[in-house]
């Protein structure tokens, strides 16, 4: 079995203190498995991208340079930049925490998401048709996960078998346990967000996996993204993700690993 690891988007400063060691451990249970990584990131002054590079032999590392010009040609950018800027929130279907990313421009980095993810599967394809080789899956996940859990053969056979893909999926439970620890968030004040008709179901986005059709799939996101904004009149990733799954009938499983997330000082898990 081959398995094309891809980690897309920013590289920070802390992120990459046990990358290596740790995505190894992720698949140390498997056996007769050939892991090769692939990147697709931006380029940042203060990172040593040699270092970080040579951590895990990369087949691929992608830096991109990101300036005042980039988003020009992420597709749609402008017209979904207008919808975001255009919102107001003037109900209780719409959450306090949508507007607090509204207001500080959060959703700048929603196109940027959806464009790296792509690009990381057309170069993975890439080097499947130069190298005359097929990964059995792809496992895409941000620069900032840690992993607590192995995987095992039963759960990837399963995932690989079915097109199913591997995703966390929020429930409202989830959701008030996490953002009712964040600084931002006033006490008492959980009725601003507890109408919203999009919690339950909501898909995080820091990893999938699944094999090559359903990533291909999946990251087709990128050409529909505010085609789903529109539709579901919120920009907010995890909903666009929840609403793409479900206009094309991706099948999902919960994945069996455990992790946690370094941002903004919070750190959660999954299970």
């Amino acid at each position: 079995m081959k398995i094309a690891v891809l980690f897309t988007g920013q590289i920070r400063p802390n992120d990459n203190d046990n990358i290596g060691e740790n995505i190894q451990f992720l698949f140390s249970n498997l056996k007769g498995v050939d892991v090769d990584y692939f990147c697709t990131t931006w380029y940042q002054s203060n990172m040593n991208y040699s270092m970080i590079e040579s951590m895990l032999n990369f087949k691929i590392f992608d830096i991109e340079t990101y300036n005042q010009y980039t988003t020009q040609f992420v597709k749609d950018y402008n017209k979904f930049a207008e919808h975001c800027e255009n919102y107001k929130t003037d109900n209780k279907e719409y959450i306090l925490r949508s507007d607090h990313d509204r207001v500080n421009g959060v959703w700048k980095n929603i196109p940027i998401i959806f464009y790296k993810l792509q690009r990381g599967i057309k170069l993975i394809e890439q080097y499947q048709l130069l190298n005359n080789i097929k990964y059995d899956m792809i496992f895409r996940l941000r620069w900032d996960t840690t992993f607590h859990k192995q995987f095992t053969s039963d759960h990837i056979n399963k995932v690989i078998e079915n097109n199913l893909l591997g995703v966390y999926v929020h429930s409202f439970v989830d959701y008030v346990k996490y953002y009712e620890k964040a600084s931002w968030l006033p006490e008492n004040n959980h009725d601003n967000f507890l109408y919203h008709k999009y919690i339950d179901g909501w898909v995080d986005e820091t990893i999938y996996y699944g094999n090559f059709v359903t990533m291909q799939k999946l990251s087709n996101i990128y050409d529909e993204y505010y085609n789903v904004c529109k539709y579901t009149n919120c920009w907010i990733v995890h909903v666009i993700l929840k609403e793409y799954i479900k206009l094309h009938n991706i099948k999902t499983i919960v994945p069996e690993v455990t992790i946690s997330l370094k941002n903004s000082m919070i750190y959660h898990y999954y299970h």
